[in-house]
């Protein structure tokens, strides 16, 4: 039972790990005219990035721990 619960940390930490990751890059907007750049950061959106990217780390490590645990 708890292999079946590692699988499945396992597998929805890889999850939102990539769901954070593709969405960490519309956190930033960029503007480039000649040698003028121009940026700005989503302060809110990047806070929430974070706290995905923790949780997708805490979900593989407990779901690893349970893994290779007898």
């Amino acid at each position: 039972m708890s292999k079946n619960i590692a699988l499945v940390l396992l597998v929805l930490g890889i999850g939102v790990g990539i769901y954070a990751f593709s969405t960490s890059k519309e956190d930033k907007a960029e503007i480039e005219i000649g040698s003028f750049k121009l940026s700005a950061e989503d302060k809110e959106a990047s806070r929430e990035t974070t706290i995905l990217y923790v949780l997708a780390g805490v979900c593989v490590l407990v779901g690893g721990a349970l893994l290779v645990r007898k």
